[in-house]
């Protein structure tokens, strides 16, 4: 610690004080962060536990579609096209597109997303735009060359938010960083399909 006259032990004082300020404020902010993202966790983890899957439905789903009953379409019900790679994330979010009375259909590839969407006319598509087999991109594309579905909203998901303007620029609708609250994205999905 400094020794000397009373205004340079003032002039230290200040600078330790705007130094705690700026670790309180960091910290304040890491602490909402980190809420936001339990409340996500839990989210996702309520949905995971009211879905068991049978071995069956488990092998289904890995194949390239969560569940069939979501492939039947029905005039009633606004269709929800899932690209999503990660088993878990994609079972919370038919959840929650269940929830919201929407018609959840799931691929795992980018390959299988087109596919649906060529076949099953979806209203909506989420993709998460790093896939396995493509790139969400080359998906977004692909989509906006297809006359029957180049109108159809696509909301892009990732965990990068530098892939936002991308992601814009190349067709989509619009753009979610995740982790994704669901009442977040309900509300989205449910702007684009009133």
């Amino acid at each position: 610690m400094p020794t000397g006259d009373r205004e340079t032990l003032d002039h230290y004082r200040k600078q330790l004080l705007r130094r705690a300020e700026t670790i309180q404020r960091r910290l304040d902010e890491v602490t909402r962060a980190a809420r936001e993202e339990l409340a996500s966790i839990k989210d996702q983890l309520g949905a995971l536990d009211s879905i068991r899957e049978t071995p069956e439905e488990d092998d289904e789903r890995r194949s390239n579609i969560v569940d069939r009953r979501s492939v039947t379409l029905t005039k009633n019900f606004k269709t929800v096209l899932i690209v999503e790679k990660n088993p878990d994330y994609t079972q919370a979010l038919v959840k929650q597109i269940r929830l919201a009375g929407l018609k959840p259909i799931v691929a795992v590839t980018g390959e299988g997303g087109l596919r649906m969407a060529e076949e099953c006319h979806p209203d909506l598509i989420l993709l998460e735009v790093e896939l396995a087999d493509m790139n969400g991109l080359s998906f977004v594309s692909a989509i906006r060359r297809n006359p029957q579905a180049d109108r159809v909203p696509i909301v892009a998901i990732s965990p990068f938010p530098h892939l936002k303007s991308k992601c814009l620029e190349r067709g989509c609708d619009d753009f979610l960083l995740k982790p994704i609250r669901m009442i977040d994205l309900i509300a989205r999905i449910r702007k684009f399909l009133h």
